[in-house]
């Protein structure tokens, strides 16, 4: 990815493709991942001598239960959503030359789609446009796309629901990665009566409490409003 960063950066946005895909399918992607997770582990053996008869036909029952709840998930990764997103974010300059977006998802959701169908095709046009981004397997491509947006500099922003809190809780200075997240990750929602996405972009200041040294006033955000509240020294 620092390859790509220097020939092909900065990027105005980087989109989170897998959490984009399969917004709307949480519950759904969390039942599948626990059946993988249970063919992972295997039937509970009664006794030493059942295991040593149905080793063989329990390691191929456990494959055939993983390959199925793999590819149920292939199937509940929306690419097409993926590109409604990627177009509304290319069009959201009025003037001026359209923003340079990265697409980042991982290798194992762009391989292995029926030639001709409409996924295929979806990853050959962002293939063509220089846009996509495949991670390789068995890394972790949320690495890519967190190092591509800070890589890009301070103009650059992640189009992504995702919390990060694990990312958060890994950082030798989670207080500057977390105010780095609220500056530069865009929300974002599809709802079924609108054709555009709907994003919510950073707050000019971040909302936690700030101080103004000219005026010695603290600035404090209300969790229930975006009304701020302000407290100066002195002031009666």
């Amino acid at each position: 990815v620092r390859e790509r960063v220097r020939e092909r950066g900065p990027w105005d946005f980087v989109l989170d493709a897998a959490n984009i895909g399969f917004f709307g399918q949480g519950k759904e992607v969390s039942r599948v991942r626990r059946q993988a997770r249970a063919a992972a582990a295997g039937p509970v053996s009664a006794g030493a001598s059942d295991a040593a008869s149905s080793s063989v036909s329990s390691s191929v029952g456990e494959a055939e239960r993983r390959r199925k709840a793999e590819a149920h998930r292939e199937e509940l990764l929306d690419l097409q959503q993926v590109d409604r997103l990627l177009r509304a974010i290319q069009r959201i300059r009025r003037e001026g030359p359209p923003p340079r977006v990265l697409l980042v998802l991982h290798e194992k959701h762009t391989t292995g789609r029926p030639a001709g169908s409409e996924e295929a095709k979806l990853l050959a046009r962002w293939s063509e446009e220089g846009v996509l981004l495949a991670t390789p397997r068995k890394q972790n491509d949320d690495l890519y796309w967190l190092y591509a947006a800070m890589a890009s500099g301070d103009g650059c922003c992640v189009v992504s629901n995702d919390q990060m809190r694990d990312h958060s809780f890994g950082m030798l200075r989670p207080r500057s990665f977390s105010r780095w997240r609220d500056r530069h990750v865009v929300r974002f929602c599809f709802r079924e009566w609108q054709q555009e996405p709907t994003l919510e972009f950073p707050r000019i200041f971040s909302s936690i409490m700030q101080f103004e040294p000219a005026s010695s006033t603290w600035h404090i955000p209300s969790h229930e409003s975006s009304r701020w509240l302000w407290a100066q020294h002195g002031a009666a």
